[in-house]
């Protein structure tokens, strides 16, 4: 992903610009095809203290999806950390419209629901006709430990009825299935 960000009327340091970062690689675990996201921070003459930072965040995906926030504040942070909730919820309506569409949560197909990085390995069956050889979908996951908020982040914005992921305090692979009401459970491994 490529992130540019830009100053008007107001200098970048390489703080400003490492957690203009951190706060938008976030988004990353909701959108799983970032291209490009844009930033630029704004120091304007208000009449307001309260509306003098602006901050202009644009989003871009590789299938066509672009989203803008924008968002003010008298400081900076504030107004970037407003941003990044305004697109976290663009996120979510636009996951919600695909799920309605039936693009998403709910398709009928397994590569539909398994993502873009679907393995279907028909094509490892010596013949098509026999039963014995169920089809397989092999769908890789992200091995980078998180926490259980983490997951059941990803899990509510992805279209997926299962989702794997790498306990980041046990170090165990822990499995959250979508119940039909919105709910979770949450498949812990035990020791024999």
């Amino acid at each position: 992903m490529q992130v540019t960000v830009r100053g008007r009327n107001l200098e970048i340091s390489d703080s400003l610009r490492a957690l203009v970062e951190t706060r938008l690689k976030k988004l990353e675990r909701f959108v799983d095809d970032l291209t490009e996201l844009e930033v630029e921070l704004a120091r304007e003459s208000a009449r307001s203290g309260a509306d003098r930072n602006r901050v202009d965040v644009k989003l871009a995906g590789s299938r066509g999806l672009v989203l803008n926030a924008q968002s003010r504040g008298s400081d900076v942070r504030a107004a970037l950390d407003s941003a990044c909730d305004v697109l976290q919820r663009q996120i979510v309506r636009h996951k919600e419209r695909l799920q309605t569409r039936g693009r998403g949560f709910g398709s009928r197909s397994a590569a539909a629901l398994a993502g873009p990085d679907v393995t279907v390995g028909a094509s490892e069956q010596p013949d098509l006709d026999d039963d014995s050889y169920p089809s397989v979908v092999t769908v890789p996951f992200e091995t980078k430990p998180k926490t259980l908020e983490e997951a059941l982040d990803q899990a509510r914005l992805s279209n997926r009825l299962w989702t794997m992921y790498l306990c980041a305090a046990t170090q165990q692979v822990h499995v959250l299935e979508r119940q039909s009401d919105g709910t979770f459970v949450e498949y812990v491994p035990t020791p024999e």
